[in-house]
């Protein structure tokens, strides 16, 4: 409507038709309201959601969309009149409709300003069918024609591409990490190796000088035979240990007994003790406990912190070159790992950096094994820790979240 000093307003008519009882049209009854305020207002509205970074939406009870910028309609690949009026699941994938639909009337029944599906990966689709890892925000918007979500979706694609090459990375620096610290093992290997198959040739010999002389007896084969399988299993087992440490792959989470990490470690470092004459001795809690975690990463950590006790004890006498290592639940939903050594303790003032990388208190050190190390325990939900004890040697702790009896992973 233009206004008599030439200023155009916009205005909201409303009017009911009068009529004479013959039938005569008689005119309008009704009401002029000026709502030009509210236009700017929605103007400026829609100006300031249409400079926004992130896609805007916004969809009435009913699930459908009264408004959308033009971020909305970049992301989703609909034109702009195409997107409002459509119904909101329309962008999100098929498999997930029915739950999407259940999430929408509990917000309406409960309006606050809240992040969408916290702790879960959404998705949105695209009008070509394809689909996009998003961030949805949520906020309740109250009108006189009832209320309205408005939603703030960031299309995540980027940053989900790049925490997939930093986990690539991160796994590959820790088996870089286990090849190295396999290559320190690799003369105790080779001597844990060795064992099992000499066995396996002096019995074979045996049996063999036994079938000659003719004095087979079927029992003492039959003893002889079991004793080289049991070799075998046992070189096997090794070896199988050294393939696992190595490997690589993606991580394999499951539920584990720490008892039978503790028991794969003690096997796998007891040549390296005996070359370097020391006592290892480890203390399991009748009930170990069990942690969510992947079983080769648990044995590196534990494996890297064990052969760092072994060389900060190599300037002690023989006889007092103890390691002990302890495991069980501390109560309070932990299970910690101790391993403690008998050695001259850490330097003052520098127990924090040795996790940190490319420190190194020894000449030929990489530094890294300590940072991984504490990088793996952390990834699990855990800490890494270590500290002077008091009456000598030091201690590191690892604490990892106690395994629930019903936690299926």
């Amino acid at each position: 409507m233009r206004r008599n000093d030439g200023e155009f307003r916009w205005v909201l008519d409303t009017g009911t038709p009068r009529f004479a009882d013959d039938g005569t049209f008689l005119g309008y009854i009704g009401s002029c309201i000026d709502i030009t305020e509210r236009k700017r207002a929605e103007e400026k509205f829609r100006l300031v959601l249409d400079a926004a970074p992130n896609a805007m939406i916004m969809v009435d009870s009913a699930g459908v969309i009264s408004f959308a910028n033009a971020p909305a309609a970049t992301v989703f690949g609909y034109p702009l009149s195409e997107l409002i009026g459509c119904h909101v699941e329309t962008l999100i994938p098929e498999r997930f409709r029915d739950r999407h639909s259940g999430y929408r009337k509990g917000f309406h029944s409960q309006p606050s300003s809240r992040a969408m599906g916290a702790g879960r990966d959404l998705f949105g689709r695209r009008k070509d069918g394809s689909e996009f890892p998003v961030e949805v925000g949520l906020n309740p918007i109250r009108t006189a024609q009832g209320l309205f979500v408005l939603a703030s979706v960031i299309d995540i694609t980027a940053r989900k591409q790049a925490e997939l090459e930093h986990q690539r990375q991160n796994m590959e620096l820790a088996r870089v990490g286990r090849v190295a610290v396999m290559g320190e093992l690799a003369a105790s290997l080779a001597h844990e190796v060795n064992n099992p198959i000499g066995a396996m040739v002096a019995n074979a010999s045996a049996g063999q000088r036994l079938i000659t002389a003719g004095k087979v007896k079927i029992g003492e084969l039959n003893d002889l035979l079991a004793d080289i399988a049991a070799d075998g299993r046992r070189a096997g087992e090794i070896v199988q240990s050294i393939r696992n440490m190595v490997r690589k792959g993606k991580e394999h989470h499951a539920l584990i007994q720490i008892e039978g990490i503790i028991h794969d470690l003690l096997r796998i470092v007891h040549a390296e003790a005996v070359e370097r004459d020391v006592t290892v001795s480890a203390e399991v809690d009748s009930d170990g406990g069990r942690v969510w975690a992947d079983r080769v990463q648990l044995l590196q950590v534990f494996l890297n912190l064990t052969l760092n006790a072994f060389e900060a004890m190599s300037a002690m006498r023989p006889d007092a070159r103890r390691l002990v290592i302890h495991a069980g639940s501390n109560g309070n939903g932990e299970i910690v790992v101790s391993v403690r050594d008998s050695g001259p303790g850490f330097p003052e003032g520098l127990v924090e950096q040795l996790f940190e990388p490319f420190f190194s208190t020894k000449a030929e050190g990489t530094g890294m094994g300590l940072a991984i190390s504490r990088s793996i325990i952390e990834a699990h939900g855990g800490t890494l820790s270590g500290e002077n004890c008091d009456d000598g040697g030091a201690c590191f702790m690892v604490r990892l979240p106690e395994a629930q009896e019903d936690n299926s992973g």
